[in-house]
């Protein structure tokens, strides 16, 4: 699906409000936190710990594209406005 300029630019800023929030950042704290607690408790480094961390580590990663694609999307809207 292709997507404006605009809706780039509008799903950038709510990615970039969810990486902000003080809750998600909490949220994500306290679970990084257990899981790398729990994967040390475990007899045999459980994989699924790292799993897990894996997860969390590639939403955040998508919700940072996302910020990075409506950054490079409002840059070339600028530069398509400043010509005219």
């Amino acid at each position: 699906m292709n997507k404006s300029s605009e809706q780039v630019v509008a799903e950038s800023h709510r990615a970039q409000g969810i990486l902000d929030d003080p809750v998600f950042v909490e949220a994500v704290d306290r679970l990084e936190a257990r899981w790398i607690a729990d994967w040390r408790k475990s007899a045999d480094g459980d994989p699924h710990f790292w799993a897990l961390l894996r997860a969390l580590s590639d939403v955040k990663r998508e919700l940072e594209n996302t910020v990075g694609q409506g950054v490079i999307e409002a840059a070339k809207s600028r530069r398509i406005t400043n010509r005219n």
